[in-house]
C-alpha cells in the first residue's frame, strides 16, 4: 500500500491534501490510505518513487506572486487520441482500452500551492475503473492520485481530490486512466476543473 504522510483536511468539500505522499479522498473521517496496487496504477513511477523526482529539478522555484493562470476547464486539458468531442459538451471517449485519456494543463504552481481537480464522469457503454492524479516533470514525479473510481454504462461519478505540492512544478498536469483492456468500453467525461490556490 502507499501510505500518506503529513495530511491533513483543508476543509473544502471534504478534500485532504498531502505534504508528501498520497491521500484518498474523504470527508469528515480525514485521510485514508489510497488502495492502489503497483498492478492497478498505470502510472510510470512504482509507488515506492511517489514523491521523488526523475529527470527534473524539484528546486525549480516559481514565485508565488507570478502571473499564471490559476483555473482551468475540460478546454485547457489535452484529450487522448481516442477521445472526441460530443454534441453536448462532454468529451467521448471510445476505443481507449487500458490507457490515459486525458492530460493537462501543464501549468506552474509554486511551493505551498493547493491543487484541487474535479473530473465529472458518465459510463456509456461495458465497464472500466478510472484513476486520476496529479504529477509534475513530464510524468515523472507523482504528487497524488484518487481513489479507483468503478464506472459502467448509465453510471455518474465524481473524481475529486487534492494535494499540497512540497516543490514548485513547472508543468504540473492531472491525467484520467482507464484500466480496462476491452475496446468496447466508453464513456463521457462530462467536466472537468483544475485550480491551484497560492496561500
Amino acid at each position: 500500500m502507499i501510505r500518506a504522510s503529513s495530511c491533513s483536511a483543508i476543509g473544502w468539500r471534504g478534500i485532504v491534501t498531502c505534504v508528501v505522499g498520497v491521500c484518498a479522498i474523504a470527508g469528515a473521517g480525514g485521510c485514508q490510505e489510497a488502495e492502489a496496487k503497483r498492478e492497478a496504477l498505470p502510472p510510470p513511477a512504482p509507488p515506492s518513487q511517489v514523491g521523488t523526482t526523475f529527470g527534473g529539478s524539484a528546486e525549480d522555484e516559481v514565485p508565488r506572486d507570478s502571473d499564471f493562470k490559476r483555473s482551468f476547464a475540460l478546454a485547457d486539458l489535452a484529450p487522448a487520441g481516442c477521445v472526441s468531442p460530443s454534441k453536448d459538451g462532454s468529451w467521448l471517449a471510445k476505443g481507449c482500452g487500458q490507457a490515459a485519456v486525458l492530460f493537462g494543463p501543464y501549468a506552474r504552481a509554486p511551493k505551498g500551492s493547493t491543487v484541487v481537480v474535479k473530473l465529472n464522469v458518465e459510463g456509456v457503454s461495458g465497464s472500466t475503473v478510472l484513476v486520476a492524479d496529479i504529477v509534475s516533470h513530464a510524468g515523472s514525479r507523482i504528487h497524488a492520485w484518487a481513489s479507483e473510481q468503478p464506472l459502467k454504462a448509465g453510471d455518474q461519478g465524481v473524481i475529486e481530490f487534492g494535494v499540497l505540492l512540497d516543490a514548485s512544478a513547472t508543468d504540473f498536469e492531472t491525467r484520467l486512466w482507464s484500466q480496462s483492456a476491452d475496446k468496447a468500453v466508453s464513456f463521457k467525461i462530462m467536466n472537468a476543473s483544475v485550480e491551484t490556490r497560492v496561500p
